[in-house]
């Protein structure tokens, strides 16, 4: 629908195929398509968004393992930074299914060998309270290395 300026004020969704003000879709700032709309209305595409979650749980993991080691903005970079990112999304699919992440209460990808990078060998899935208490075990023995050394 255009508007006595000629002004474009609605918009078609193509997902869901009806007309919508175009308040209900995401605006592009940046990039080649700066000043675009979606074709996909704001609802549509957070529909799309949670399927896809849902059916790809493994993309999570591999998202947060990558933005650890390579992303100097996340808190926690400063731990990971020295460390090779050698896995891709089809690695923790892989993964997911070998060890039957789906069972699990609450999954945590683990690297085996804690002072090794990310890769297919060194990783795995296990629940997030074992591998947090693995952590504290680590933290605990250096600590208690570094006490009988002074």
């Amino acid at each position: 629908m255009k508007s006595t300026l000629g002004l474009v004020e609605s918009k078609v969704c193509f997902r869901c195929k009806k007309n919508k003000s175009l308040t209900e879709f995401r605006q592009y700032k940046s990039g080649i398509n700066k000043g675009y709309y979606s074709s996909y209305c704001r609802q549509c595409n957070k529909d799309y968004l949670r399927q896809y979650s849902k059916d790809r749980p493994w993309i999570k993991y591999y998202d947060h393992s990558k933005f650890r080691c390579c992303y100097s903005t996340q808190k926690r970079h400063k731990y990971y930074k020295n460390l090779e990112f050698n896995m891709t999304p089809n690695d923790f699919k892989f993964l997911w299914f070998r060890d039957r992440a789906w069972l699990l209460e609450k999954a945590s990808i683990d690297r085996i060998d804690s002072k090794k990078e990310y890769n297919l060998n060194n990783c795995r899935f296990i629940e997030l309270k074992q591998n947090q208490l693995q952590g504290l075990k680590e933290r605990w023995d250096k600590f208690a290395r570094d006490e009988r050394r002074r």
